[in-house]
């Protein structure tokens, strides 16, 4: 006997795909513009799923995404914190600011325990950090 697993999720109108990409990078954490966008999307679910918006995307109703998709003011919201979101990405990071001449470099980074949000209970531990070269 095999049992099958089967994951039933909404399907994102094009109009929204870009909330897909946001939701699945932790810059949505530290953009309010792209938090409220779950937030306004259902904001009942939004502190069900816990603020984590992967899985509210994945329990969402189809019809609040096909009204979503049908709030102009709400798409055009979607497409400005998803240029913000590129724009962002296309910025070097700190690391390469700070030590763009080591693409060579090799960084590990220990952290004492953290949770960085209620969507996504990230605990690690340790201390310290180690920068070799080679």
């Amino acid at each position: 006997m095999r049992i099958r697993h089967f994951h039933v999720r909404p399907n994102i109108p094009k109009e929204l795909a870009p909330l897909e990409e946001i939701a699945r990078n932790l810059w949505f954490s530290w953009s309010w513009e792209a938090v409220q966008l779950f937030i306004r999307l259902n904001p009942v679910l939004w502190e069900q799923s816990y603020q984590n918006p992967v899985l509210m995307l994945g329990k969402i109703p189809q019809s609040d995404l096909e009204a979503a998709a049908k709030d102009e003011s709400f798409v055009a919201i979607v497409e400005a914190v998803y240029r913000s979101f590129q724009e962002y990405r296309k910025r070097p990071s700190w690391f390469q600011e700070a030590h763009g001449g080591d693409a060579g470099a090799r960084v590990a980074y220990f952290s004492c325990e953290y949770g960085d949000r209620r969507g996504a209970p990230i605990y690690s531990g340790g201390w310290g950090f180690s920068r070799a070269t080679t």
